[in-house]
């Protein structure tokens, strides 16, 4: 990435007044019960519903966010998580993804 980009990036950020990006926690499920995890303790087994979720992304995206950490919870548990992932994408997010690997084939 050259300096010039670099600038622009930031100067986008700064003029949005938005963090570079953010932890996007989608659930509180997980398939462990793990006691050092936070989600653990919270379990309150809802999720957001997809529009909800769309709902929040649209309001990052529009407010300049350019990075998400997809967590949960296990993010993977969700049935509609391929259709998160791919509204993240549409909306141009850099993406992580935080999940303890143990539903990944």
């Amino acid at each position: 990435m050259s300096r010039d980009n670099n600038k622009y990036w930031i100067s986008k950020l700064k003029n949005k007044g938005a963090s570079f990006g953010t932890q996007f926690r989608i659930t509180d499920r997980c398939n462990f019960k793990c006691a050092h995890c936070f989600p653990y303790y919270v379990n309150r087994n809802r999720d957001l519903s997809f529009s909800a979720l769309k709902h929040n992304l649209d309001s990052l995206a529009n407010s300049g966010c350019l990075f998400l950490n997809i967590t949960g919870g296990e993010p993977l548990v969700r049935k509609d998580f391929f259709q998160i992932v791919q509204y993240v994408h549409e909306k141009s997010f850099a993406m992580i993804l935080e999940t303890n690997g143990s539903l990944v084939t």
